[in-house]
């Protein structure tokens, strides 16, 4: 038995079909009602979420040493990247993300309060700050790999790449805002910020659980999934395809081996 064996059913599954275009492509991210769901919230999520990451470094020329400031907010990535796998293991991507919008939102509401009644204190700005910056860098580590584990295989690497092109679409954002704010409302940008993580929170709320749960492979099987409403992901019809050939061809092969071994030996 050679490798040409061995490969042959998998090749023969794996043939690529002519090269879509990129409407096409477009339209297969939309092509069910699950899909339509996970496209519709995943793209202002990334851009919500991409203005939340990139707001908090830029806020720190408001602190007397912004070198200071940048040199905590890369401290404060340390167990956002670290961390965060093992906790998503045991309570899901989709449970940790909410907290983590949520508890984003909270700090920066908590620091809104802060600059209306006054009240200033450099190190308590700093680990309010430092704090949602770990929360924010979790979640969008978080969501890396939510978002690529809600896309069945066949679009995975299109929807992702969607998802990275909102998140430099959001990147653009806080810049402006604090360039067309007026300075002295430096509260407003924090205000739309809290906002934003709050509604990324909810639009979370909507999407399914992946966690310990098949990968969904083709665009057929999103529509069984969503045929039921528990979110279910289905099994892998691909895979069985590929393994009941496989497994045929191995029995052919096997059969041919022994008859060329018998004609030998006659």
């Amino acid at each position: 038995m050679t490798i040409r064996h061995l490969t042959k059913p998998l090749q023969k599954e794996c043939e690529e079909k002519p090269s879509s275009t990129l409407l096409s492509r477009f339209k297969s991210l939309v092509s069910s009602p699950y899909l339509r769901r996970v496209t519709g919230i995943l793209v202002p999520v990334w851009l919500m979420q991409s203005c939340l990451y990139i707001s908090i470094p830029l806020s720190a020329d408001q602190f007397p040493s912004p070198y200071v400031a940048m040199a905590v907010l890369g401290v404060a990535e340390i167990p956002a990247y670290s961390v965060t796998a093992p906790i998503t293991a045991r309570l899901g991507r989709k449970k940790f993300l909410i907290g983590g919008l949520l508890l984003t939102c909270a700090l920066q509401i908590i620091v809104v309060v802060l600059i209306v009644i006054g009240y200033q204190n450099y190190w308590l700005n700093m680990v309010l700050t430092a704090s949602g910056y770990t929360m924010i860098c979790s979640v969008f580590q978080v969501n890396l790999v939510f978002s690529s584990e809600l896309f069945p295989t066949s679009i995975r690497s299109f929807g992702t790449s969607l998802a990275f092109f909102m998140t430099s679409a959001g990147f653009n954002i806080p810049p402006l805002l604090k360039i067309l704010l007026p300075a002295r409302l430096s509260w407003l940008p924090l205000t739309i910020y809290a906002i934003l993580a709050g509604l990324a929170a909810f639009l979370i709320l909507l999407l399914p659980e992946t966690n310990n749960k098949p990968l969904l492979q083709t665009l057929g099987s999103s529509e069984k999934d969503n045929s039921s409403e528990k979110g279910q992901f289905v099994t892998k019809p691909r895979y069985k395809s590929v393994e009941n050939t496989f497994t045929e061809s191995l029995h052919s092969t096997t059969e041919q081996e022994t008859a060329t071994a018998d004609v030998r030996q006659d």
